[in-house]
């Protein structure tokens, strides 16, 4: 049983350079495996429980992630990225919350590719991206946010992922 997280940094992205765009599968009609085999102390009666559904939902399998790669090479703004690739530790805590869920503004959210690409894919493709921590090409100044000072990943640092299976690059 494997889970996997995907993303990819852009190296431009609506003018600013190398943001990570990570990948997600917004909602699935069935789930990849039993949420109970993938959550914590799940409770199908809890009416929280589907944040941790919806996480659990946002994941991939290897055969999506060869589909991923495959319909992103076909969009000039993603040609040619690297795919990175986690393992997911499972089952994981009951109260992790889904990237889709992230409430959004004009420098954080989600990219929800088109039906068109849905149809060729399989499946609904999203991205979720951050812009707060970048600087746009045409600035002087930077663009952190009001509302947070910490980015959501940095990319001068790998994340710490000790409990993970593997990491791997997966070039187009």
């Amino acid at each position: 049983m494997k889970l996997i997280r995907a993303w990819s940094i852009i190296k431009e992205f609506d003018g600013y350079a190398n943001v990570p765009i990570f990948w997600y599968h917004p909602k699935r009609e069935i789930p990849i495996f039993a949420y109970n085999e993938l959550i914590k102390d799940y409770d199908q009666n809890d009416p929280l429980s589907l944040y941790p559904e919806g996480f659990a939902d946002e994941f991939y399998t290897e055969s999506e992630i060869e589909e991923l790669k495959r319909v992103l090479n076909k969009f000039r703004e993603f040609r040619n990225p690297i795919v990175n690739v986690i393992i997911v530790d499972i089952p994981f805590p009951n109260n992790s919350y889904p990237l889709g869920g992230i409430p959004s503004d004009s420098r954080h959210g989600s990219i929800v590719f088109s039906q068109d690409v849905t149809l060729d894919l399989g499946f609904q493709l999203c991205g979720y991206y951050d812009i707060r921590p970048f600087i746009h090409k045409d600035s002087k100044t930077d663009n952190v946010s009001n509302f947070s000072n910490t980015p959501i990943c940095d990319i001068n640092e790998s994340p710490d992922y000790e409990d993970f299976e593997d990491i791997e690059d997966i070039p187009f």
